[in-house]
């Protein structure tokens, strides 16, 4: 859906009900370990930066590049994997997510003709004992998270019901609060949250990697819009069924 018709779907239900559409609930910007909302640069070049406090420096691989012809939000361009050893990574020193509340949230909009079965989101899992946790589509086309207590082994998998159609933009949410592990997307719940109490593993210096995994593999092609990781806190309190679709870049304070 396009910036202007999210809108104008918040204005025709605000009309119905006479009530302003609900706010988009944010994070303490403190909390806030990335913030990527894709708008540097021109179509073509390699220019963007981590507007959080953290300001982690954005390495890039290959043939990624800014994307002014695919935009989610007016005057945003997003980023451009082209499925070939493509994609952005940032330092091992990424925080460790341990037993903290976090929240992991995207926007991607996959393209036809995937060169690989699984293809990586947001991925800090690598060789035995360098793994933490991987947010990726199967072949199926779903969302899965995983993660590790050990490094080595999956302790944790949640696979959703929902799927990620191709040529699409979704907006995909991966929240921990407290025990409870959960999914959205497109702003509903794909189902109940997981219950499980283990701590994260830090991945042993593992990068946190957008688009490719550590083997330049499982490379997505299409775009990204906009990415938060918010650590130490939960945003979307309680696991509602459905959460606000924000219908701009997050706040960068």
């Amino acid at each position: 859906m396009t910036l202007s018709a999210i809108r104008a779907a918040y204005v025709m239900s605000s009309r119905r009900t006479g009530a302003p559409p609900p706010p988009v609930p944010n994070p303490n910007f403190a909390n806030v370990k990335l913030l990527l909302n894709n708008g540097n640069g021109t179509e073509g070049n390699q220019d963007m930066t981590d507007m959080s406090l953290d300001s982690r420096v954005v390495t890039w691989i290959s043939d990624s590049v800014m994307d002014t012809g695919i935009e989610k939000f007016l005057g945003a361009p997003t980023l451009l994997l082209d499925g070939t050893f493509a994609g952005i990574r940032f330092a091992s020193s990424f925080p460790t997510l341990a037993a903290q509340n976090f929240v992991i949230e995207t926007w991607v909009r996959p393209a036809t003709g995937q060169p690989n079965a699984t293809q990586s989101l947001l991925r800090k899992w690598a060789t035995t004992g360098k793994r933490a946790f991987s947010l990726h589509r199967n072949a199926s086309d779903q969302l899965v998270f995983i993660a590790s207590s050990d490094g080595t082994t999956t302790s944790l998998a949640i696979t959703s019901t929902a799927v990620l159609p191709d040529n699409a933009w979704h907006w995909v949410v991966m929240q921990r609060e407290g025990n409870d592990f959960t999914q959205w997307i497109d702003g509903t719940r794909d189902a109940p949250p997981t219950a499980d109490s283990l701590s994260i593993h830090g991945g042993d210096g593992e990068q946190l990697r957008v688009g490719f995994d550590n083997a330049n593999a499982m490379e997505m092609k299409g775009n990204f819009g906009p990415i938060r990781i918010t650590v130490g806190e939960a945003i979307y309190l309680g696991a509602p069924a459905t959460i606000p679709i924000p219908f701009e870049t997050h706040p960068a304070s």
